[in-house]
Parts: C-alpha cells; sequence; structure tokens
C-alpha cells in the first residue's frame, strides 16, 4: 500500500554505518581493517548499499589510544573509494591538540576531498566538558583554525555527536551554525 500523504523523500546517501577510530590504526600485524585488500567489508558495504562511513566513537577522543597516522588515513579513504562512500572523519578534542587536528584535516582535504562528507570534533563531547559553553568555545577554536585561508578553508563539520539526554546540545548548536558557518550536518546519538 502506498501512503496518503507520503512524507520527505530519504536521501539515497542515507544509508550509513559508524566504527570506532581504533579501526582506523593497523593491527599488530600492519593490516588496516578499512584497507583495499579487505574485498570482504568492500562487498558488504557494496551488497548493503551504505553510502556513508563514520569513523569516531570514544576511541576518538581516548587520550590512551594512537590518533592515526597518514598511512592509516590512505588505507581509510582507499577503501572508502572502493566501497563508494564517503567518510565522516572524528578528530580528536578530548585532551587533543589543535595543530595535530588541522594537519589531519588539512592533508586529507588536499588528499581526499571526493571522499571526505565532513569533520566531527570530538565524540559525545559532553563525557568530558559537562557544560556546552566551553565545549561550543572549544570547537569554534578548532573550526576557526582548520578553515583558515592557509588551511582547510572548504572544510566542513557536523556536530555535536553528544550522547542520549544531551540533544539539546545539538539544539543550540543548530541554532548557533544552523544559517552560517561551515557545518554540513546536526549530529545526534541514540
Amino acid at each position: 500500500l502506498m501512503p496518503q500523504k507520503p512524507g520527505a523523500a530519504i536521501s539515497p546517501n542515507f544509508v550509513g554505518l559508524s566504527f570506532e577510530m581504533q579501526y582506523v590504526l593497523a593491527n599488530t600485524n600492519g593490516n588496516h581493517f578499512f584497507g583495499p585488500k579487505n574485498q570482504a567489508l568492500i562487498a558488504i558495504f557494496n551488497t548493503l548499499g551504505v553510502k556513508n562511513l563514520r569513523v569516531g566513537g570514544n576511541t576518538a577522543d581516548r587520550p590512551t589510544i594512537p590518533t592515526p597516522t597518514t598511512a592509516d588515513v590512505d588505507d581509510l579513504f582507499a577503501f572508502a573509494k572502493a566501497a563508494n562512500v564517503k567518510v565522516i572523519y572524528t578528530l580528536r578534542l578530548n585532551q587533543g591538540s589543535l595543530d595535530t587536528a588541522t594537519q589531519m584535516a588539512n592533508y586529507i582535504t588536499r588528499h581526499y576531498a571526493k571522499q571526505l562528507d565532513c569533520f566531527a570534533i570530538g565524540n559525545e563531547p559532553n563525557v568530558f566538558s559537562k557544560e556546552y559553553a566551553p565545549y561550543l568555545a572549544e570547537w569554534k577554536r578548532y573550526a576557526a583554525q582548520i578553515t583558515a585561508p592557509a588551511n582547510s578553508p572548504s572544510a566542513e563539520f557536523c556536530g555535536p555527536s553528544t550522547s542520549p539526554g544531551h540533544e539539546t546540545w545539538a539544539r543550540d548548536f543548530a541554532i548557533e551554525f544552523g544559517n552560517r558557518g561551515p557545518l554540513a550536518l546536526i549530529s545526534q546519538h541514540d
């Protein structure tokens, strides 16, 4: 049966999966889960019609987990190209380095702009930032440096990606950036 009044059409790019950032890192054998050699995973993504891959999760902001190297990112985006997906890439905010995040954002936008959907700055920031205002100030600081003319002025972002129960952060984020700025989409975890 067809509904009498169908709602808005769902984007053909709607289907996506989210994985922990640690899966971007090479394993003990030097292989990457997200790499062009993982043909089985590429086939699964294609079979399911997955169009977006978000890498982030708690391990994106866990200081005990290394941040990915450019070699890790090269394999991630080779996988993305082979699987025909766009990537949402999370930059470390909790105890992270703004300069390191800027360097990685520059590298990704210079080499993989076609496979990049947007950057997330931090994952579930309410876990470590407790209050919205300090988080927002830090987010703006990151976004300003990353999008500076000498860096990646065309970079786009999503956020705030807070945990359940903190939906007001998403609302306030939409109010703050909804009509301006480098915001690609609003994200909220459930």
